[in-house]
């Protein structure tokens, strides 16, 4: 599964802060997903937050970026493809992204939707 780190984030308007995608993987005696590619949307109110794409930091190697304001949608795809290794993501709990925004106001809500995990 995947969730949003941290849960609840302390900023001041204008701050910059990360919001990170991070993968959960059941342990003790469960199998371990192997991920290949996520696609989500990022739902959020665009006249709170601002998303800085030049400042995402990614364990992917493919990752595409749509910022709607019109929707407060923010489309994700990100995914792994290495013709020398192995093409997943690790398979222990990691981030994904980091993804920055600006705040713009003194709360926001983030919400992920319409996710799709590819596994191997």
């Amino acid at each position: 599964g995947l969730y949003l780190y941290p849960r609840n984030q302390i900023a001041n308007n204008d701050n910059l802060f990360n919001l990170e995608v991070v993968t959960y993987n059941y342990k003790d005696g469960f199998p371990r997903m192997e991920i290949a590619a996520v696609e989500l949307d990022l739902v959020y109110d665009h006249t709170k937050a601002e998303f800085i794409e030049s400042s995402v930091q990614t364990e992917a190697d493919v990752s595409i970026f749509q910022d709607d304001p019109n929707t407060n949608t923010l489309k994700i795809t990100l995914g792994k493809y290495s013709p020398f290794e192995e093409s997943k993501f690790p398979v222990t709990d990691v981030e994904l992204i980091k993804l920055p925004f600006r705040l713009k106001d003194a709360s926001v809500l983030f919400e992920m939707k319409n996710i799709k995990i590819i596994l191997l």
